[in-house]
C-alpha cells in the first residue's frame, strides 16, 4: 500500500482482550464474562470495554467510571495486572510468553477486534534500502512462527 509518500505493510489487526494475573482472578471468583462488571478494570471507561462486553454476550453495559487507572501503554498495564492491581485489556500475541507461563492469564476466549490495524510504515524513497528490507522480512517471518495464535480473520486489514 501507497499513501502519499509513504510505504505501509500492513501486519495485522489491532485485538484486545480481558488479562490479569492468576491471583487476581481467583480473588475475584472470575467465571463468566458478566463478573468483569464488578471488578477493578484499567481504563474502565475505554470504548474496548464496551465492545468487549458486546462480543461476550453481556448484555448490561459497563456504567462510567469517575475512578480508575489509566495508564499510557500495554506494558505499564501489564506490571500493575502481574501486580494484582485489577484486569485489563491487552493484546494476547504481546503477552504469549507471559501467558503461556501462567505469569498471566486470559479468563476468556473473546476477544474485541478494533477498526485498528499494525502497519510498518516507511518513507517511499527508503523502499529497497536493504537494512530496512531485511527488518521487513525478519517482522513478517517473525509474524508468520505466531499465526496460530492470532485468530485467521485478524490478519487482513479491514476493507
Amino acid at each position: 500500500m501507497v499513501a502519499g509518500r509513504a510505504c505501509a505493510d500492513f501486519l495485522l489487526r489491532q485485538y484486545v482482550a480481558p488479562i490479569c494475573s492468576p491471583t487476581f482472578l481467583a480473588e475475584h471468583a472470575i467465571r463468566e464474562p458478566a463478573d468483569l462488571l464488578h471488578v477493578q478494570r484499567l481504563a474502565p471507561n475505554d470504548s474496548w470495554w464496551a465492545d468487549w462486553f458486546v462480543a461476550a454476550g453481556v448484555t448490561t453495559a459497563p456504567v462510567p467510571s469517575d475512578r480508575g487507572i489509566e495508564l499510557d501503554s500495554q506494558l505499564q498495564e501489564a506490571s500493575a495486572v502481574q501486580a494484582g492491581f485489577g484486569i485489563a485489556m491487552m493484546t494476547p500475541l504481546f503477552w504469549h510468553a507471559d501467558l503461556a507461563s501462567g505469569r498471566l492469564v486470559q479468563p476468556f476466549e473473546t476477544y474485541h477486534a478494533s477498526g485498528l490495524g499494525i502497519w510498518l510504515v516507511q518513507r517511499e524513497n527508503r523502499v529497497g534500502v536493504r537494512k530496512i528490507e531485511r527488518f521487513r522480512e525478519w517482522l513478517h517471518a517473525e509474524l508468520q512462527k505466531d499465526r496460530q495464535r492470532v485468530p485467521e480473520p485478524l490478519w487482513e486489514p479491514l476493507p
